[in-house]
């Protein structure tokens, strides 16, 4: 049995941890984003890093925690990702870095097998405590993704400003699961 793995993507406040929890509710398996569990427990994410090796560190850990989600994927028919391992490399971009070789290396052997995006919705943006990027940088954050899912060799569908449930709704009516 193959597992299909989905990704949902796209800019910070975008609405992709409420159809993950959504979708969680439903019973989907899904993991959460590696990055915001590792801010809640104090790391300093590389916006607000003040050095390269900072922002490299934070990296390196987030890459880990994809890969692990991705391996123990493999275990179940169908997961959805909160982010998947393309998106280190949108935020390479973004913070104008060379990508390091063992992300390039993730990207090209562990392939998702739809990513769909979420674009910038200012009506439902807010900042927090751990999403402290300005909705002008969360909209450069979501360009960087589509520009990382294309140049890793994605198609990406793009998922209409709706509720929760109709979002999570497109995103199962237009699964290829064949």
């Amino acid at each position: 049995m193959k597992a299909l793995k989905i990704v949902i993507t796209g800019g910070p406040g975008s609405g992709k941890t409420s159809i993950c929890d959504f979708l969680n509710q439903k019973h989907f398996r899904t993991y959460s984003e590696g990055a915001r569990r590792l801010i809640e427990l104090g790391e300093v994410p590389p916006i607000a890093a003040t050095s390269n090796d900072i922002a490299t560190n934070f990296g390196a850990k987030v890459l880990q925690t994809r890969i692990s989600h991705y391996q123990d994927s493999c275990n179940y028919e169908l997961c959805f990702f909160d982010r998947g391992i393309p998106d280190g490399l949108a935020f390479s971009y973004f913070l104008k870095k060379q990508a390091d070789q063992l992300l390039i290396d993730a990207i090209n052997n562990l392939r998702y097998d739809q990513v769909f995006i979420l674009t910038p919705w200012r009506k439902i943006y807010s900042q927090d405590i751990i999403r402290q990027e300005s909705y002008e940088t969360a909209e450069s954050i979501y360009k960087n993704c589509v520009k990382a899912y294309s140049d890793s060799g994605y198609s990406i569908l793009e998922v209409p400003h709706l509720s929760v449930a109709e979002r999570a709704s497109f995103i199962l009516n237009n699964l290829h699961l064949g």
